[in-house]
């Protein structure tokens, strides 16, 4: 059994773009995956940390973040050793990227139910599609489950009526691929913290280049060189055109 672990990052009304990430390997990794981060949450210095969540990671003052009181300097030293448990364990690593308004150019409004007016939606399907295209062209047969970071604003019951939908209509590489998808607490579920911690720092890399900034000098660089592999990891952007082609497609 293969498993996607899949969170998102970027609906906040500030970022320019939204983005569904996360990582697939087989259950034997996941769980040594598992037992690896809990030992890099649990180093004593300066504290331990009940979970990682990358937005309390950069709110060192924030009153609710677990980081809270920590150093930049030792905060980056405890990100750092995250990395290598996800390139250790770690089989694939998928994301979308959504422009947020170019999105709404093409969506917002448009379509019933409402649900679509937000990116989550067509990112929700689309990156089900690329893990279905990674998973069959490295040539695994085996069946995928889907778990994403529990959406307190998304309906799951609309969610796997569309999946079932999906599945009827999904191209030859997704027919019979994934199990029903699940939504799990990433603050209990190790490998969704890694999806997390991709998701973030992939909407912070497309954030500095949209403003104009070097993000090869941003701070998300020297992560995402050591938690993505360009062999083996997918990054995927829908922009105007794609969602433009999207957009009409559903209005056939």
């Amino acid at each position: 059994m293969l498993t996607s672990y899949i969170d998102d990052s970027g609906w906040d009304g500030k970022s320019p773009v939204f983005v569904l990430a996360g990582y697939v390997s087989s259950t034997e990794k996941w769980s040594a995956f598992s037992d690896e981060w809990r030992a890099v949450l649990n180093l004593p210095h300066p504290t331990t940390l009940p979970y990682l969540k990358m937005a309390d990671a950069y709110q060192l003052r924030k009153r609710s973040s677990v980081f809270r009181g920590w150093t930049e300097e030792d905060r980056d030293s405890r990100l750092k050793e995250f990395c290598p448990v996800i390139n250790r364990h770690v089989e694939h690593g998928v994301a979308i990227v959504v422009p947020i308004e170019a999105h709404r150019r093409h969506f917002k409004g448009l379509f019933a139910p409402e649900a679509l007016d937000r990116p989550y939606f067509l990112s929700f399907f689309s990156l089900a599609s690329l893990i279905a295209a990674v998973v069959r062209t490295v040539g695994y047969n085996e069946k995928v489950e889907l778990i994403y970071d529990t959406q307190e604003n998304e309906s799951k019951s609309f969610f796997m009526d569309q999946f079932e939908k999906f599945m009827q209509a999904a191209p030859p590489s997704a027919a019979g691929l994934f199990n029903v998808p699940k939504w799990e607490d990433d603050k209990d579920v190790l490998p969704l913290q890694a999806a997390d911690m991709l998701a973030w720092h992939i909407r912070r890399y497309c954030y500095d280049y949209i403003n104009g900034r070097d993000p090869a000098k941003g701070d998300s660089h020297v992560y995402l060189a050591n938690i993505v592999r360009p062999r083996h990891d997918v990054v995927y952007v829908l922009d105007e055109e794609k969602l433009k082609q999207a957009a009409d497609t559903m209005r056939v």
